[in-house]
């Protein structure tokens, strides 16, 4: 089985690390001689890693196990996703700062080695729209697929892309911490954080002081 057949054979799965390996797997196999098809296969599975890691966000911001089909089917488009999540946090700057705080204090466990993903909504659909155009009918074939420089733009965006994608999920963890599970003092540090009201550099002072004291709570709270 030569390496084509070993990768298009494989069945199908629906997770976000599925989609970025196979769409590394085509950006690899058509690279180096520049070929089409294998970059429109990368790009729509780079799509779709970008659509599931968007729609994991969330599921994790919401804490969703479960879905019923009205709300499977409102889920089936990137904008309506990112329109959910906006309905939570309201706004892209709240995100930004809700996911800034989520990393800060996952940092403060000094026994975890890979640091919390903070992926950029903005940037994540920005991607998903250029990739797009390598999915879409091109009306003019001498400006695209018959154009050498569109093709290698096309493999630059692969691999920015997948560089992007990798750095989300492998090189950080993907997660979202349980707000109802954190101390109050900790939970009103987040809130006037996301409100603007102290800046990072205090945040970590805080939590740096609230430390010992969380850790006791938990200690007395699980090992009775």
């Amino acid at each position: 089985m030569n390496e084509l057949e070993g990768f298009i054979k494989q069945q199908r799965d629906n997770s976000a690390g599925y989609h970025i390996i196979l769409g590394q797997q085509w950006r690899r196999y058509g690279e180096k001689e520049r070929f089409g098809n294998p970059l429109v296969y990368a790009a729509f599975e780079f799509r779709m890693a970008i659509e599931r890691i968007i729609f994991e966000l969330y599921a994790l911001i919401k804490r969703l196990t479960d879905l019923d089909d009205k709300e499977t089917e409102n889920l089936g488009r990137i904008n309506n996703v990112i329109l959910k999540i906006m309905e939570i946090v309201e706004s892209h700057k709240n995100l930004y700062k809700i996911l800034r705080f989520n990393a800060i204090l996952f940092d403060q466990n000094k026994g975890i080695r890979k640091k919390l993903a903070e992926p950029n909504i903005k940037k994540l659909k920005k991607y998903w729209h250029s990739l797009s155009d390598y999915c879409h009918m091109q009306i003019k074939p001498s400006e695209t697929w018959s154009n050498p420089v569109f093709v290698s733009k096309g493999y630059e965006l692969l691999n920015e892309v997948e560089n992007y994608l990798w750095d989300l999920t492998v090189t950080h963890h993907f997660g979202f911490f349980e707000f109802d599970t954190i101390e109050p003092e900790v939970l009103e540090l987040a809130d006037k954080f996301v409100r603007s009201e102290i800046d990072e550099d205090a945040l970590k002072m805080r939590l740096k002081i609230l430390a010992p004291i969380v850790e006791s709570r938990f200690s007395k709270r699980y090992n009775r």
